[in-house]
């Protein structure tokens, strides 16, 4: 199992899952990697079991980098050869269906994600909470589920705002 070389929270659930798989009779070799070794190793795909982690931002998801077969390539981001006609027709209808007023993109979305289950490319392990907190005199300044966890660029100062 390769991972980034001096996160501990890599380590943490690298030696987690080997002493999981152990219980069950499944040796995993640790090898904590320097990061340009392991994006190296990731692109050639010379690798049996990896952890990373992924992040998102405020903007629809766009799935073609890390799903679509195109992307499944030397140095590609698909790292584990996912998908088939079907899903590289989701994503391709995805990209370009901007107007959800008759839920077309959600069933899109919705069946992507059923076939992610169904196949299982990835283990999701975890997600982190994450807490926001706003001054009283920006108005309009909504919290997201999303990282970073708000959109500052909606943030306006309250003009009725007095300090105490």
């Amino acid at each position: 199992m390769i991972y980034g070389q001096g996160r501990q929270f890599y380590k943490d659930l690298a030696q987690i899952l080997k002493d999981e798989a152990a219980r069950v009779g499944i040796e995993i070799t640790l090898s904590p990697l320097e990061m340009s070794t392991l994006i190296e190793r990731l692109g050639k795909r010379d690798y049996d079991i990896s952890c990373l982690a992924w992040g998102q931002g405020p903007l629809l998801d766009d799935f073609k980098q890390i799903w679509h077969t195109d992307a499944d390539s030397r140095n590609g981001n698909n790292l584990v050869g996912f998908g088939n006609e079907e899903t590289d027709q989701i994503i391709d209808l995805i990209r370009v269906t901007t107007d959800d007023t008759d839920g077309k993109r959600t069933k899109l979305y919705h069946r992507f994600q059923e076939i992610v289950a169904e196949q299982q490319p990835y283990i999701f392990l975890v997600g982190p909470k994450l807490c926001a907190a706003f001054h009283k005199k920006f108005t309009n300044a909504p919290a997201l589920s999303m990282r970073p966890g708000h959109m500052v660029r909606l943030f306006q100062l309250d003009p009725d705002y007095k300090p105490e």
